[in-house]
């Protein structure tokens, strides 16, 4: 901070011409990479210009930050310097003795923006939400979503709002939030998590997806780069009646999980479940839109919204 920042923004240029030639190279691989990377550095933007801002005013507030810059700052460099050999490599492929060198280090900078970068946004938003209420619902103000910050325990809206319902499971929590609230998005699949990452690549406009697993334990439905992507869309919340797994990254995330359970394998994505469908969960029935009320005690299910 004693320079404004300004060796920060140089080397953010040089990524950024690093990333003008992944965008010209002839390799689809590459081009991918160039995605993630300037998303990468978009979020790393915004993390050192909120910091910046914030020494100036409230210094502590700051430094509370610092752990998470460290990691975003460290994980969008570890990119860019994949991403710088990678470009080499990929002019030195022709050369036979080199080739499958070259092919191996295209291939590890491909795994790290599909695997690692996106680790960058779960650090950011920490920053970005470092005095982010205890709740996470959204109101709609035309265009635009902004958290409202409202506090509500599922016991109260129950007293209130006797015709609310609870899903009868014990869900395990993850992910940085104390409760999220906000209108059900509904999936079921089995063992088979294509329909999860179809919703959370595109904007949750505040709602909470309900992913029927049909409790199955084998397979994970939901992992850190799949909930990076719901908490960056504005998802509210991700609750699955299945397991999900890298649940030490899901904690730092300014996003609610709930699960019933943990595990380390990842499904076979063959296209396979159902959006936006009626569920019936232990007896409780979900359609598309109902409110879901989630923390610490639970989850209610409500036809319309009940908080205030």
């Amino acid at each position: 901070a004693r320079d404004g920042g300004a060796a920060m923004e140089e080397m953010q240029g040089e990524i950024r011409a690093v990333i003008a030639e992944l965008e010209g190279a002839s390799l689809a691989s590459l081009q991918a990479l160039a995605g993630s990377l300037a998303s990468a550095l978009s979020d790393h933007v915004t993390t050192t210009g909120m910091l910046l801002e914030q020494m100036g005013s409230d210094r502590f507030n700051a430094m509370g930050g610092a752990f998470d810059y460290m990691m975003q700052t460290g994980y969008l460099f570890g990119g860019w310097q994949l991403a710088r050999s990678a470009l080499i490599a990929a002019r030195q492929a022709s050369d036979g003795p080199r080739s499958d060198f070259c092919q191996r280090k295209i291939a590890t900078a491909e795994f790290y923006g599909a695997r690692i970068l996106p680790r960058c946004k779960a650090h950011a938003g920490t920053i970005m939400d470092g005095a982010r209420p205890p709740c996470r619902i959204f109101n709609s103000t035309g265009s635009e979503l902004q958290m409202a910050n409202i506090v509500f325990t599922t016991p109260d809206l129950s007293d209130a709002h006797p015709a609310a319902t609870a899903l009868p499971y014990q869900f395990l929590r993850f992910g940085g939030l104390e409760c999220f609230a906000g209108p059900a998005a509904t999936i079921r699949c089995f063992e088979d998590n294509s329909r999860v990452a179809e919703a959370v690549a595109e904007p949750g406009a505040g709602r909470v997806l309900v992913v029927d697993g049909r409790g199955s334990l084998g397979r994970s439905l939901l992992g850190d780069n799949l909930a990076a992507k719901a908490m960056g869309n504005q998802w509210a919340g991700v609750i699955v009646l299945g397991a999900i797994r890298d649940v030490e990254i899901i904690d730092a995330m300014a996003i609610g999980v709930l699960a019933l359970g943990v595990v380390p394998i990842k499904t076979e994505k063959q296209g396979a479940g159902e959006r936006d469908v009626k569920l019936s969960l232990n007896g409780v029935e979900l359609a598309p839109g109902d409110w879901i009320y989630a923390d610490r005690n639970g989850v209610l299910v409500s036809a319309e919204a009940v908080h205030t």
